[in-house]
């Protein structure tokens, strides 16, 4: 419960790009701003279901089950990565598709890789979701 209103907190009531000090910053999707706004439950996820230990197809339909299930639940999933050096609370299913497409070499990443992993535009899974979860 204290990690959920410290993320509302943080970013009210926003959708989209929420600045959280001089050089850092995320990109909120709508539906998780939105259910934050309202208090309702949401669930963080790493992106690690799609980029670790299976092949394509299967990594992305195993995601989609996963947050289906949340939904199913009466939460809203926020799926966490790093793409292009922006972090994102809240995949699309086009930012997840070219993550389980390996598009681009995704880096295993903890809170100390952050800023090179950031700065370098690089792609990423794993990410310490618990806490972006709790920021």
């Amino acid at each position: 419960m204290q990690a959920a209103i410290a993320v509302r907190r943080v970013l009210g009531a926003k959708a989209g790009l929420v600045r959280l000090g001089r050089h850092l910053s995320m990109q909120v999707a709508p539906p998780v701003a939105e259910a934050l706004r309202a208090g309702d439950a949401v669930v963080a996820l790493e992106s690690t279901i799609i980029t670790h230990g299976m092949p394509y197809p299967q990594n992305l339909e195993t995601a989609e089950r996963v947050e289906e299930i949340i939904r199913e639940q009466g939460a809203v999933p926020a799926t966490v990565g790093i793409l292009g050096g922006q972090l994102h609370v809240g995949l699309s299913r086009a930012q997840m598709e070219r993550l389980a497409r390996h598009e681009r070499p995704c880096v295993k990443t903890s809170r100390r890789d952050l800023p090179c992993v950031m700065a370098k535009h690089w792609w990423t899974f794993d990410l310490p979701t618990c806490f972006y979860g709790s920021v």
